[in-house]
């Protein structure tokens, strides 16, 4: 009987350590699964505003005008659309620079913001935005990094820090009435959309750093 009993007692807590073993699992897959689907959810958003907000341009040396019609179609067919049809009124073309070395570099950190403005129907530079952009991460630049961009320490020294030369360039896009949302598009202000030759320039440089 006494054996019995303990065979008993030895069964239930067997269950209960399977069930728990059970529930545990079943937990961390649910969590497992809910990261999943939002870093997917968060990477597709990004995206979004990445297609919404920025155009990359082939080094072709013209400009690609990009419209809904010819949004996948090749450089030749896309450069002599007609002005008409463009779908933006400026272009922010961007070219940051960032602290960098040989080798591995853990943080690329900003350090010169430029930004030309080209008009999509003459395709000439109506405005210049420029500032240096001092680090945080790491404040002394290598001499790799001062050769490769020609961008001294002194330069960086006396420049304020990226949170505010952004505060900076949204105070002049306000003062040229400049916007980026199409719902706010009209003659007096004019709809721009930030120009890159390549993917790095946000999403490598502009997105850690705002992030």
């Amino acid at each position: 009987m006494v054996a019995v009993s303990a065979r008993l007692r030895s069964h239930s807590w067997r269950k209960r350590w399977i069930y728990c073993g059970g529930t545990l699992f079943f937990l961390a897959a649910v969590r497992l699964l809910a990261m999943t689907l939002l870093r997917r959810w968060q990477r597709r958003k990004r995206e979004k505003l990445r297609d919404e907000h920025c155009v990359c341009f082939p080094s072709t040396g013209e400009l690609a005008k990009t419209t809904p019609s010819n949004r996948n179609a090749t450089v030749e067919e896309t450069v002599n659309v007609d002005a008409t049809q463009v779908s933006f009124d400026y272009y922010a073309v961007v070219d940051f620079e960032c602290t960098c070395d040989r080798g591995d570099w853990p943080l690329h950190e900003i350090i010169e913001f430029p930004a030309i403005f080209v008009n999509s129907r003459t395709r000439k530079v109506d405005m210049e935005f420029h500032r240096f952009v001092r680090p945080v991460e790491n404040p002394l630049l290598s001499r790799f990094c001062t050769e490769l961009t020609g961008i001294t320490q002194e330069q960086v020294d006396s420049a304020e820090t990226l949170s505010v030369v952004l505060e900076e360039f949204q105070d002049f896009l306000d003062s040229h009435g400049l916007v980026s949302k199409r719902r706010e598009r009209s003659d007096s202000s004019p709809l721009f959309v930030i120009a890159t030759d390549g993917p790095w320039d946000i999403r490598k440089f502009l997105w850690p750093e705002c992030g």
